[in-house]
C-alpha cells in the first residue's frame, strides 16, 4: 500500500467499485439497438394506412440509405436542368 500526501496508507487500486460488468452493458447496449426496431417495424402498418401505399413508398424510398443517395441525385440533376434552363433563357449559351 502506498501512503497517501495525508500519510494514511491507501489500498491498491484493483477495479472500480459499483462498475455493472461487461456482459451487463452488452446486454443494455443490444436491447438500446433492439426494442427501437420492433417498435419501428410493429409502427409500419398503421403508418401504412395513415400515408397509403404511394407516400409510403416515397418516405421508404427516401428514408433509405439508397434512396436517400437517389434522391440526392435526382434533386442535383434537378438543380442542373434548371442552370442550364437558365442560362439558355438568357441567351448566355
Amino acid at each position: 500500500m502506498k501512503p497517501d500526501p495525508a500519510g494514511a496508507p491507501r489500498p491498491a487500486v484493483q477495479g472500480v467499485p459499483g462498475r455493472p460488468p461487461l456482459a451487463r452493458n452488452a446486454l443494455l447496449n443490444l436491447a438500446g439497438q433492439v426494442i427501437p426496431l420492433v417498435v419501428a417495424v410493429a409502427a409500419i402498418p398503421f403508418i401504412v394506412r395513415g400515408l397509403g401505399p404511394a407516400h409510403f413508398g416515397i418516405v421508404q424510398r427516401t428514408c433509405s440509405p439508397v434512396g436517400a443517395k437517389t434522391a440526392a441525385r435526382v434533386l442535383d440533376y434537378l438543380g442542373y436542368v434548371a442552370c442550364y434552363q437558365w442560362i439558355s433563357l438568357r441567351g448566355l449559351r
